[in-house]
């Protein structure tokens, strides 16, 4: 093990780099703040038990930090097709329990068509078996963002909080798709 002097450093370096603040190290580690405040200052001679919780901490912290879309990614991502009829994008939607899906053309991302959309549509007045029979682009939204597969977990957590999907691209070619349940 590293001289104590050294261990505190790499404590609070770790803990920038992963940009938590005292609390938020104290709270993963099951510490304290103010203990978190004293160790980084030299204010303290710490337990080896202290020690072990706050570097497992930063451990675990750093690991999760470190996933990248790449890694997250479903490599085997359904979509629809612009030309293909809203109906049978719908069907395959309810088989696999999706709200929504990218539109695909030619393996680049092109839109989004979602169960929202086709009920404003309905609401509008327009008739459902007509709409099935319609072409998805008629339908379709703006696509999901999209990223590369180096992308790191904390940009897709940020995207996610505002869409309900991220498409992972390779080239302009859709390669994965990452939602909020792939995150944990």
């Amino acid at each position: 093990m590293l001289p104590l002097p050294d261990v505190v450093r790499q404590i609070r370096r770790g803990r920038i780099q992963l940009d938590l603040t005292q609390a938020d190290l104290a709270r993963e580690s099951g510490t304290s703040q103010s203990l978190i405040a004293k160790l980084e200052r030299n204010r303290l001679n710490p337990s080896y038990e202290v020690v072990r919780k706050v570097l497992e901490a930063l451990d675990r912290l750093t690991a999760t930090q470190d996933a990248t879309a790449g890694d997250l990614m479903n490599t085997e991502p359904l979509f629809a097709e612009p030309a293909e009829a809203l109906g049978k994008a719908l069907t395959r939607m309810k088989e696999h329990g999706f709200s929504q899906l990218p539109v695909v053309d030619r393996g680049q991302p092109v839109g989004s068509i979602s169960e929202s959309a086709i009920l404003e549509r309905i609401e509008k007045g327009a008739d459902l078996e007509a709409l099935k029979r319609q072409p998805v682009r008629l339908s379709m939204r703006a696509s999901f963002p999209t990223v590369e597969p180096h992308t790191r977990k904390r940009t897709l957590v940020e995207l996610l909080r505002d869409h309900e999907a991220v498409l992972v691209v390779r080239e302009g070619r859709l390669v994965g798709v990452v939602t909020k349940s792939d995150l944990w």
